[in-house]
């Protein structure tokens, strides 16, 4: 399974999950867990500074996080693109193994604490090889709970809704383009509670009283679209957008409900045709590793 978040993706095993999400592109922490207990922690801080080093750097959170005699056993750990990586291996579990680089790419230093329960090489030879950080400039890739889509760049999160069955991402950014991604599942239940109009006017009403319906869902093709301009008597409210678009698909293969809604149908299209990646790109590795 593959979590991809402010930037960054790592490949997890399919039965962990996120259970902690904090703090924004700069800064920020995610815990992933199975049924039983942590798994693994990743932290990232964005670094400033002319004279910043990033050996030095790494040296430091290293100590910090296992003291100083217990630093002295991290080794450098040469691994893709990443700078003055130091890994620690804590060798008498349960304990923690910990990963720290610094990525040039986005100018953030990275943490990776394994829970380590048992003597393995989790760490260092499945997770690590699969952490991959990417530039914020560019089309940023989100994957959590299943719940993956595209945002084109500039764009960042806002606000993040993660319920059980209910899984939703807000995007804002310049020039007020705004754009929400929403999963429900499964779908055949969420159907035979609602027809797709509902959900779509339910989706158009995230947006407040400020905002109308025009028409019916437009429902002659996969994709559902549905027009929502703002009231007249709410023109002097310029920070809002005047329009968006709300776009609906049953994906019936994977059993949800996708929601897309934004500032412009072409962005609306973008996100909602992005929509699945993760499962598309873990679908053709099994492929070329079974091959």
């Amino acid at each position: 399974m593959i979590v991809a978040w402010q930037g960054w993706q790592i490949e997890v095993p399919d039965d962990w999950s996120p259970v902690k999400i904090e703090g924004d592109a700069q800064a920020g922490y995610l815990l992933m867990a199975d049924l039983d207990r942590a798994k693994v922690g990743i932290r990232w801080q964005l670094q400033k500074g002319k004279k910043f080093d990033a050996k030095v750097a790494a040296a430091k959170v290293l100590r910090e996080e296992v003291g100083e005699l217990e630093a002295k056993k991290a080794t450098p750990d040469a691994l893709g693109d990443w700078v003055s990586p130091l890994l620690y291996r804590d060798n008498e579990p349960p304990g923690r193994d910990l990963w720290i680089a610094y990525s040039k790419k986005t100018s953030r230093l990275f943490q990776v604490v394994y829970h380590a329960h048992q003597r393995d090489d989790v760490l260092r030879q499945k997770l690590l090889p699969t952490l991959v950080d990417g530039s914020l400039d560019d089309q940023l890739s989100w994957s959590v709970f299943e719940l993956s889509c595209r945002t084109p760049p500039g764009m960042h999160l806002a606000k993040q809704r993660l319920n059980a069955g209910d899984l939703s991402l807000s995007f804002e950014g310049p020039g007020r383009r705004v754009a929400t991604v929403r999963q429900i599942a499964p779908a055949k239940l969420a159907l035979a509670r609602w027809p797709m109009a509902r959900w779509i006017a339910e989706q158009a009403s995230w947006r407040g009283h400020e905002f109308k319906m025009v028409g019916e869902p437009d429902a002659t093709s996969e994709v559902q679209t549905q027009k929502v301009v703002r009231r007249r008597r709410f023109c002097w409210m310029f920070w809002l957008v005047r329009q968006f678009m709300v776009l609906a698909r049953h994906d019936q293969a994977k059993n949800r409900l996708m929601v897309v809604d934004a500032s412009d149908k072409k962005l609306a299209r973008e996100i909602m045709q992005s929509t699945g990646w993760a499962r598309m790109n873990e679908l053709k590795t099994e492929g070329a590793k079974q091959n």
